[in-house]
């Protein structure tokens, strides 16, 4: 943390959240889902498959995520990181602490 600003570094299913002290919350990252836009056309043009099975989407009918440091079958070293059908490069976000806020939940 510097000053009051607070840096997160999300990957696959990690989450943090601000609470406030009347109760309520909010997002400091979100979720990597095969489904998202983004992260479909990322792990398709990396040759991997986003399929719906049972109401879910899964990356090669497998994992329900997109991204993670782990499930080394689905990186291919000749290609950069941010290629791999599921990427361990994290998003990072920003977020700046108010008055209001008590506490940090990672």
């Amino acid at each position: 943390m510097q000053d009051r600003t607070l840096w997160f570094a999300n990957c696959g299913d990690s989450r943090a959240l601000v609470g406030k002290k009347d109760g309520t919350v909010r997002f400091a990252t979100h979720d990597h889902k095969p489904a998202s836009p983004s992260e479909r056309s990322r792990i398709e043009g990396s040759g991997g498959t986003v399929d719906l099975m049972q109401g879910q989407y899964r990356v090669c009918g497998n994992l329900n995520l997109s991204r993670a440091l782990g499930d080394l079958r689905y990186k291919d070293r000749t290609k950069p990181r941010e290629e791999h059908v599921i990427s361990g490069v994290p998003d990072v976000s920003e977020v700046t602490l108010e008055e209001d806020d008590e506490y940090v939940i990672l």
